[in-house]
C-alpha cells in the first residue's frame, strides 16, 4: 500500500531527518485480506549509510489490519521501520512506533513466514552512535478466533513448505513483531535504548497455533557488541490473552530472545527489564512441543568487561482452565544428552536468561528474577523433555567476573483439577551452569519459592526434578559462593507422589546399568529422580573458595495419599565436588527440608528423602561447618480425614512465615491409625558429608538436629536401609579438626516397626584409612531412639551404627559422648535376631539372607571402632543412657546385642584410652519375659585384638546391663555384661576399671542361666574357641596373653546380682566370670576389689546349679605370675538367700579366687569376707546329690576318658580353693584372710556328697623360698540347720594348706569358729539366732558360729550323720 518512504541509494551524511507518519497503510475489510510476498507499508527509510547524522521515526496507527480473515504469506503489515546496508557511524537515531501494525479479524488470521511488524531497526554496523527506540501497541492481535503462525502440524517442525511457499533454505515460520534492533555486525562505542510496552500481544477466542515461530522475535539482534551501553525495558509484551480454547506452539516461541549477540559483548553496559512477558492467560490448554513461551533472555558467544543487568518480572506465566503438555506425549524414551549436544529437543516456558556460549570475563552480572515460568492449570500437566525455566545462568566460563542471582516465585505448578506427570524434565533447569570454570569471580545466588507444586491430583516424576542444579561447574577457584534457597521445590499439596522408576520391581543393578547406557536409553547412570537435584555440582576442583550454601524448607513433600520413590532423592547432592582445597570455609546448612507428610504410606525403594549434603574425593585446607535441623524426616496419617493440625511448614500458605513443625516432636495422638512406610535399599538422609579420598588441614563442623526422623501410626518396615546414612563418610583425615554434633536424629516413632539389615542412623564417622594428627569430637545426643504401640524388631540391624569407624588413629585426640542414644522407650515386645533360641547363627533373619555376614542386630553398634591401630593418641568416650529398652511384653535377643563393643581396635599403642559408660544397656518395666541366646545386653567396652602397650585405660560403667522389673529371664550362651576389658596382650599400661550396679537382674518370677535341657556338662576341652555358657557379667580383665610391666586396677561393686520372685536355675554359666583372666602376668602391680556381687536373692523359689558358679575365678592365670604383687578383696560376693531349696551340683557358689600355673617373687594378699555364704534358704543338696556310694578312682577316670565331665573334679563347693597354684610358689609372700565365708543356714536340711563348703585356701604343688605364707580362717564353714546334716564323701572345709613340698618359708595358718554344725530340730523353739549367718548387715555381726554353745538351750529331733567326711579336713598337708 505503501512503498519505501524514504528510500537514499548510498548515504546520509550530517543530515537531520524526521519522518512522521500516521493513519498511513492501514486496511479495513469485512472480509478475507490475503496477502503474498508483500507489506502493507514497506521500508519507512531505506538507506544505504547514515553518518554524523540526525534521523528521528515517528509512526502513529500505522499498517493496521480489521479484516473478516487475514492470511499473511511470506509478507508484512510493516516492513523495516530503519534499513541501512552498512553502518550508522557517528549519528543519533530516534525512532518510536504507537498503535502500529495491529490486526484485528472476525474470523482467523494465519501468517506464513511473514510478520505483522518487521525488523524496527535493521543495520550492518552501529558506531559511535545513539539510538532510541520505543514501542507502544505495536504488532498486536488485538481480536481474532484462531491464530496461526507457521504450520499448523505439529508433528514434524521444518518442514520445507508453509501454506503453499516455497520457503526451504529460508526463515521458515512468522512472527507478529520481527527483530527490533537488528545488526549485521558491530555496534561499538554506542548507547542502545530499546522500550517495549504493549508489543506482539494476541486476544483470540478460540486457538493460537504458532509452528516455527514466534509473536515477537529477538529484540536486540547483534553479531558483536563493543564497548557500548544497552538498556531494554520490555513490559506487556508477547502474550496470549483471553483464549477460549487451546495454545499450540511447535518449534517456536511467544518471545525470541531479548539480547542476542553472536559473537562478543564487551567494554559496555547491558540492563534489560523484562514485566508481563510471554504470559498465556485464559487458554483452556497449552501443547508446547520444542518451543518456549520465552527464549533466552540474555544470549551471547562471549562477554568481557561488561556490566549487565536483567530483571525479569512476571514472565513465561501460564494460566490455564485445562491442562498442558510441555514436550512430546508420544514419547519413546528420553532423548540422550549425547544426542542432543548442538540441538535442545526439549521445551521451556522460560528459556535461559543468561546464554554465553564462551566466557564471562572481567564483568559484573546482576539478575533478578520474579514470578516467571509458573503453570496455574485446571487439568493434567505433563512435562516430557523440558523444563518450565531452563537455566538461570548458562556460560562457557567465567573469570574475574562477579555474579549475583535471585530468583523468586518462579517454575511452580498450581493446579485445582489434575495430576503433574514430568518425563525427563524439570520444572527449572540449572540456575548456574558453567561449562569449565569459575575463577577469581564472587557469586550469589537466592532462590525463593521456586519449583513448587500445588496440585489436587497426582504427581508423578521419572528420570526429572522439580528443581535442578543450582549450580553446576566443572571447577572453580579463588572464588566466594554464596547460595541461599529457600521455600523450594515443596509438593505443598497433592493426592500421591511417584518418584523415579516407579515400575520397577527391582533396584538398577550395576549391569543394568552398564546395559541400560550401552544401548543410550537413558541419560547416563542416574536413572532416578529428584524434588532438587544438586544444589553445588563441580565435576573437579574448588580451590581457594569461601563457599556458603544455606536450604531452608525446600524439597518437601505433604500428600493427601501415599509416596512412592524408586531411585531417586527428595534432596540431591547439597555440595557434590571432586576436590576442594586453601579454602577459608566451606558452610552447608540445611533446615526444615526433604521431610515428608503423607496420609497413608510411604514406599523407598533404592532412594533417599536427602542424598549427601556433601560430596567430594578430597578436601584439604578448608575450614567446613554442615548443619542439617529439622529434616529428612517422615510424619503419617492413616486418616487422611481425621482432625489434626497441620505441620506448618509445609501447609501454611506462605511458607516463609510458617514456624517450624517438620520432624519436631509431634503427639501421635493426634493422629488416626492405618499408615505404613516401607523403605527398601534407601536412607531418609544419604551420608552427610562424603569425601572419597582425604580431607587434609581442614576444619570440619557437622551439626544435625531433628533430622531423618520418622513418625506413622502403622508399619515402619526396613530393608537394607537407613534413617541416616553416614554422618561423616571419608577416605582419611589428616591435620584437621572434625566436631560432629547430633540431636535428635534418626528417631521412629511407629504403631509396628521392622528392621532388616538395616540402621536408623548409619555410622557418624566413617574413615577408610588414618585419622592422623588431628582432633575428632563427636556428640550424639536423643538419637536413633524407638516408640512403638505395638512390637520392634530388628534383624542383622542396628538402631545405631558404628559411631567411629576408622582404618587407624594416628597421633590424634578424640572425644565421644552419647546421651540417650539407641533406646528403644517404649514398645510391646522387642526382637532382636532370630526368635528362635534353639539355633543360633541362621543363615536367613526375616526374609533376608545373611549367610556370611553378621548375623545379629543390635540397638548401638560400636562405639569406637578402630581396623588395625591406636598410636600416640588420647581417646574419651562417654556414654549416658544408650541403649536400654523399655518393653511392656517380652523381649528377645539372638545373636545380638543391645549394645555392642565400645572401644573396638587391633592394636593400641602409646595411647590414653578414658570411658564413662553409664545408665545404658538395661531393660527395664519389661511385664513379660527376657530371652537371651547368643547375645548380650552389653558387648564388650574394651576390645583390643592384638596388644596395648605404653598407655593408659580408665573404665567406668555404672548402672550397665540391668534387666529390672521383667518377670522371668532366660540366658544361654549370652552374657548381660560382656568382657569390660578385653585384649590380646598388655604391656606398659596402666588399666584402671571400675564397675558399680552392673549386670544386676530384679525379676518378678524366676530365671534360667544356660540351657533348661542339658545331657550333661560340657567339657572344658570342648569350648576352647567357644564358651558354650553363659553369664551375667563376662570377663572384667581378659587378655590372651601376656600382661607385663603395668598396673592393674580393678573395682566391682554391686554386680552380677539376681534378686528374683521365683526358681533360679544356672546350667553350665555364672552370675559374674571371671574377674582376672589371663595368660601370663610379669612385672605387674595387680589389685582387684569386689564386693556386693554375684549373690542371689529369691522370695519364692529354688536355687539349682549345674556346673555353674554364682561367681567364676577372681585371678585366673593360664601361666605364670612374676614379680607382681596381688590384692584381692571380695566382700559380700556369691551369697544365696532364699525361700527355697538350694541344689548345687558340679558347681560352686565362689570359684578359685587366685588360680594360677606359678607363683614367683610375688606378694599376693588375699582378703575374703562374708561371701559364698547360704544366708537363708529351705534346704541345701551339695554335690552328686543323686549317688549312692562316692565316686572311685576307677570312676573317676572312665568319666574324664568318655569326656561326660569337667574333669576329676566330681563334687561341689560353696567356696572353692582360695589359692590354687598347679605348680610352684617361689620367694613369695603370701596373705589369705577368709571372714564369713561358706556358711550356711537353712531351716530344714544340709545333704552334701562329694562335696565341701569351703575348698582348700591354699592349694599348691611346691613352696619354697618366701617370706610368709599366712592362712587366717575364722567364722567359715559352718552350718546352721533345723533339722537334719548329712555327709556323704565330704568335708565343710577341705585343707587349709595342700602341698607337696614347703622349703625355707615362714608359715602361719590359723582357723577359728569354723567348719561347726549347728542344729535345731523343732524350727519352733526358743534359741539366740547365730548372728553372723542370719545378720542383716554381715559384715557388722558379732562372731557365734563354731563358739562354744550350750546345747541344752536346743530342743531334740535333729540329726547329723556322717560318712568317710570330715567337719575339717587336714589343716596343713
Amino acid at each position: 500500500l505503501l512503498d519505501e518512504v524514504f528510500d537514499v541509494l548510498i548515504d546520509v551524511i550530517d543530515t537531520n531527518v524526521v519522518i512522521s507518519l500516521s493513519s498511513v497503510g492501514s486496511l479495513q475489510v469485512s472480509g478475507q485480506a490475503h496477502f503474498v510476498d508483500s507489506e502493507l507499508v514497506d521500508e519507512v527509510f531505506d538507506v544505504g549509510g547514515i553518518q554524523d547524522s540526525v534521523v528521528s521515526i515517528s509512526l502513529l496507527g500505522v499498517a493496521r489490519v480489521n479484516a473478516g480473515y487475514l492470511l499473511l504469506e511470506c509478507s508484512e503489515l510493516l516492513d523495516e521501520t530503519l534499513d541501512v546496508a552498512r553502518d550508522v557511524h557517528g549519528s543519533e537515531v530516534n525512532i518510536t512506533l504507537l498503535d502500529t501494525g495491529t490486526a484485528v479479524s472476525d474470523e482467523d488470521i494465519e501468517i506464513y513466514a511473514g510478520e505483522l511488524v518487521d525488523e524496527v531497526f535493521d543495520v550492518a554496523n552501529v558506531i559511535d552512535s545513539f539510538v532510541t527506540i520505543a514501542l507502544s501497541n505495536v504488532a498486536n492481535v488485538l481480536d481474532t478466533r484462531d491464530l496461526i503462525i507457521g504450520n499448523r502440524d505439529l508433528e514434524g517442525c521444518n518442514p520445507d513448505f508453509v501454506g503453499n511457499v516455497d520457503v526451504s533454505g529460508n526463515d521458515r515460520g512468522g512472527e507478529l513483531m520481527d527483530e527490533t534492533f537488528d545488526v549485521e555486525s558491530e555496534v561499538k562505542n554506542s548507547i542502545v535504548t530499546l522500550t517495549l510496552s504493549n508489543v506482539g500481544n494476541v486476544d483470540a477466542s478460540r486457538d493460537v497455533f504458532i509452528t516455527e515461530s514466534e509473536l515477537v522475535d529477538e529484540i536486540f539482534d547483534v553479531a558483536d557488541v563493543e564497548s557500548s551501553n544497552v538498556s531494554i525495558t520490555v513490559t506487556d509484551t508477547s502474550n496470549v490473552r483471553d483464549t477460549a480454547n487451546d495454545v499450540y506452539i511447535g518449534c517456536g516461541e511467544l518471545q525470541d530472545e531479548i539480547f542476542d549477540v553472536e559473537a562478543k559483548f564487551s567494554g559496555g553496559f547491558a540492563h534489560i527489564f523484562a514485566q508481563s512477558v510471554g504470559v498465556i492467560e485464559g487458554a483452556s490448554f497449552l501443547h508446547i512441543k520444542d518451543g518456549e513461551l520465552v527464549d533466552e533472555t540474555f544470549d551471547v558467544g562471549e562477554v568481557s568487561g561488561a556490566n549487565v543487568q536483567i530483571v525479569l518480572d512476571n514472565v513465561a506465566n501460564v494460566i490455564l482452565g485445562g491442562g498442558m503438555i510441555l514436550g512430546n506425549q508420544e514419547y519413546e524414551d528420553c532423548i540422550l544428552d549425547l544426542n542432543t549436544t548442538t540441538s535442545d529437543l526439549g521445551s521451556e516456558l522460560l528459556d535461559e536468561v543468561f546464554d554465553v556460549e564462551l566466557e564471562v570475563s572481567d564483568s559484573a552480572v546482576y539478575i533478578r528474577v520474579s514470578n516467571a515460568a509458573n503453570v496455574n492449570a485446571g487439568g493434567d500437566i505433563l512435562i516430557v523433555e523440558g523444563e518450565l525455566a531452563d537455566e538461570v545462568f548458562d556460560v562457557g566460563a567465567v573469570e574475574g567476573t562477579t555474579v549475583d542471582i535471585s530468583v523468586s516465585a518462579t517454575a511452580s505448578v498450581v493446579s485445582t483439577s489434575g495430576d503433574l506427570t514430568i518425563e525427563c524434565g524439570e520444572l527449572m533447569d540449572e540456575t548456574l551452569d558453567v561449562g569449565t570454570t569459575v575463577e577469581n569471580s564472587p557469586v550469589r545466588i537466592v532462590l525463593d519459592g521456586v519449583a513448587n507444586v500445588d496440585i489436587t491430583g497426582l504427581v508423578n516424576i521419572s528420570k526429572g526434578e522439580l528443581l535442578d542444579e543450582v549450580f553446576d561447574v566443572v571447577g572453580v577457584e579463588g572464588n566466594s559462593v554464596d547460595i541461599w534457597v529457600r521455600n523450594s521445590a515443596n509438593i505443598l499439596s497433592a493426592s500421591s507422589l511417584l518418584l523415579g522408576y516407579v515400575e520397577k520391581d527391582s533396584c538398577q543393578t550395576e549391569d543394568e546399568v552398564e546395559m541400560l547406557e550401552a544401548t543410550n536409553s537413558t541419560q547416563g547412570p542416574d536413572l532416578g529422580s529428584e524434588l532438587m537435584d544438586e544444589t553445588f555440582d563441580v565435576s573437579s576442583s574448588v580451590e581457594n573458595c569461601r563457599i556458603g550454601i544455606r536450604l531452608d524448607n525446600c524439597a518437601n513433600v505433604a500428600v493427601t495419599g501415599e509416596v512412592r520413590i524408586t531411585e531417586g532423592e527428595l534432596l540431591d547432592e547439597v555440595l557434590d565436588v571432586s576436590t576442594v582445597e586453601g579454602g577459608d570455609q566451606l558452610l552447608v546448612q540445611v533446615t526444615e527440608s526433604a521431610n515428608i507428610r503423607a496420609a497413608s504410606a510411604v514406599y523407598l525403594r533404592c532412594a533417599e528423602l536427602m542424598d549427601e549434603a556433601v560430596d567430594a574425593e578430597k578436601i584439604s585446607g578448608t575450614s567446613v561447618a554442615v548443619g542439617i535441623h529439622r529434616s529428612a524426616s517422615i510424619l503419617l496419617n492413616g486418616d487422611a480425614e481425621a482432625e489434626y493440625e497441620p505441620v506448618t511448614v509445609i501447609h501454611a500458605d506462605d511458607v516463609s512465615d510458617a514456624e517450624p513443625g517438620v520432624g519436631a516432636d509431634v503427639d501421635v495422638d493426634e493422629f488416626a491409625a492405618g499408615s505404613k512406610i516401607y523403605v527398601y535399599h534407601s536412607e531418609l538422609l544419604d551420608e552427610v558429608f562424603d569425601v572419597l579420598i582425604d580431607v587434609i588441614d581442614t576444619n570440619v563442623v557437622i551439626s544435625l538436629s531433628s533430622v531423618g526422623s520418622l513418625q506413622v501410626s502403622g508399619q515402619a518396615h526396613f530393608v537394607d536401609s537407613e534413617l541416616v546414612d553416614e554422618v561423616f563418610d571419608v577416605g582419611g583425615i589428616q591435620d584437621s579438626v572434625v566436631s560432629i554434633s547430633l540431636l535428635g536424629v534418626a528417631r521412629v516413632n511407629a504403631g509396628y516397626l521392622l528392621l532388616e539389615c538395616s540402621e536408623l542412623l548409619d555410622e557418624t564417622l566413617d574413615v577408610a584409612r588414618d585419622v592422623h594428627g588431628s582432633e575428632v569430637n563427636i556428640t550424639l545426643l536423643d538419637t536413633g531412639t524407638a516408640v512403638s504401640d505395638e512390637d520392634i524388631e530388628i534383624y542383622a540391624g542396628e538402631l545405631v551404627d558404628e559411631v567411629f569407624d576408622v582404618a587407624n588413629v594416628i597421633d590424634s585426640f578424640v572425644t565421644i559422648a552419647l546421651s540417650n542414644v539407641a533406646n528403644v522407650l517404649d514398645t510391646r515386645d522387642l526382637i532382636i535376631g532370630n526368635r528362635d533360641l534353639e539355633g543360633c547363627n541362621p543363615d536367613f533373619v526375616g526374609n533376608v539372607d545373611v549367610s556370611g555376614n553378621d548375623r545379629g542386630g543390635e540397638l548401638m553398634d560400636e562405639t569406637f571402632d578402630v581396623e588395625s591401630e591406636v598410636k600416640n593418641s588420647i581417646v574419651t568416650l562417654t556414654l549416658s543412657n544408650v541403649g536400654n529398652v523399655d518393653a511392656s511384653r517380652d523381649v528377645f535377643i539372638t545373636e545380638s546385642e543391645l549394645v555392642d563393643e565400645i572401644f573396638d581396635v587391633a592394636d593400641v599403642e602409646s595411647s590414653n584410652v578414658s570411658i564413662t559408660v553409664t545408665d545404658t544397656s538395661n531393660v527395664r518395666d519389661t511385664a513379660n519375659d527376657v530371652y537371651i541366646g547368643c547375645g548380650e545386653l552389653q558387648d564388650e567396652i574394651f576390645d583390643v585384638e592384638a596388644k596395648f602397650s605404653g598407655g593408659f585405660a580408665h573404665i567406668f560403667a555404672q548402672s550397665v546391663g540391668v534387666i529390672e522389673g521383667a518377670s522371668f529371664l532366660h540366658i544361654k550362651d549370652g552374657e548381660l555384661v560382656d568382657e569390660t576389658f578385653d585384649v590380646g596382650e598388655v604391656s606398659g599400661a596402666n588399666v584402671q576399671i571400675v564397675l558399680d550396679n552392673v549386670a544386676n537382674v530384679i525379676l518378678g518370677g524366676g530365671m534360667i542361666l544356660g540351657n533348661q535341657e542339658y545331657e550333661d556338662c560340657i567339657l572344658d576341652l570342648n569350648t576352647t574357641t567357644s564358651d558354650l555358657g553363659s553369664e551375667l557379667l563376662d570377663e572384667v580383665f581378659d587378655v590372651e596373653l601376656e600382661v607385663s610391666d603395668s598396673a592393674v586396677y580393678i573395682r566391682v561393686s554391686n554386680a552380677a546380682n539376681v534378686n528374683a520372685g521365683g526358681d533360679i536355675l544356672i546350667v553350665e554359666g555364672e552370675l559374674a566370670d571371671e574377674v582376672f583372666d589371663v595368660g601370663a602376668v610379669e612385672g605387674t602391680t595387680v589389685d582387684i576389689s569386689v564386693s556386693a556381687t554375684a549373690s542371689v536373692v529369691s522370695t519364692s523359689g529354688d536355687l539349682t546349679i549345674e556346673c555353674g558358679e554364682l561367681m567364676d575365678e577372681t585371678l585366673d592365670v593360664g601361666t605364670t605370675v612374676e614379680n607382681s604383687p596381688v590384692r584381692i578383696v571380695l566382700d559380700g560376693v556369691a551369697n544365696v538367700d532364699i525361700t527355697g531349696l538350694v541344689n548345687i551340683s558340679k558347681g560352686e557358689l565362689l570359684d578359685e579366687v587366685f588360680d594360677v600355673v606359678g607363683v614367683e617373687g610375688n606378694s599376693v594378699d588375699i582378703w575374703v569376707r562374708n561371701s559364698a555364704n547360704i544366708l537363708s534358704a529351705s534346704s541345701l543338696l551339695l554335690g552328686y546329690v543323686e549317688k549312692d556310694s562316692c565316686q572311685t578312682e576307677d570312676e573317676v577316670e572312665m568319666l574324664e576318658a568318655t569326656n561326660s565331665t569337667q574333669g576329676p573334679d566330681l563334687g561341689s563347693e560353696l567356696m572353692d580353693e582360695t589359692f590354687d597354684v598347679s605348680s610352684s610358689v617361689e620367694n613369695c609372700r603370701i596373705g589369705i584372710r577368709l571372714d564369713n565365708c561358706a556358711n550356711v543356714a537353712v531351716t530344714g536340711e544340709v545333704r552334701i556328697t562329694e562335696g565341701e563348703l569351703l575348698d582348700e585356701v591354699l592349694d599348691v604343688s611346691t613352696v619354697e623360698g618366701g617370706d610368709q605364707l599366712l592362712v587366717q580362717v575364722t567364722e567359715s564353714a559352718n552350718i546352721r540347720a533345723a533339722s537334719a546334716v548329712y555327709l556323704r564323701c565330704a568335708e565343710l572345709m577341705d585343707e587349709a594348706v595342700d602341698a607337696e613340698k614347703i622349703s625355707g618359708t615362714s608359715v602361719a595358718v590359723g582357723i577359728h569358729r569354723s567348719a561347726s554344725i549347728l542344729l535345731n530340730g523343732d524350727a519352733e523353739a526358743e534359741y539366740e539366732p547365730v548372728t553372723v549367718i542370719h545378720a542383716d548387715d554381715v559384715s557388722d555381726a558379732e562372731p557365734g558360729v563354731g563358739a562354744d554353745v550350750d546345747v541344752d538351750e536346743f530342743a531334740a529331733g535333729s540329726k547329723i550323720y556322717v560318712y568317710h567326711s570330715e567337719l575339717l579336713d587336714e589343716v596343713f598337708d
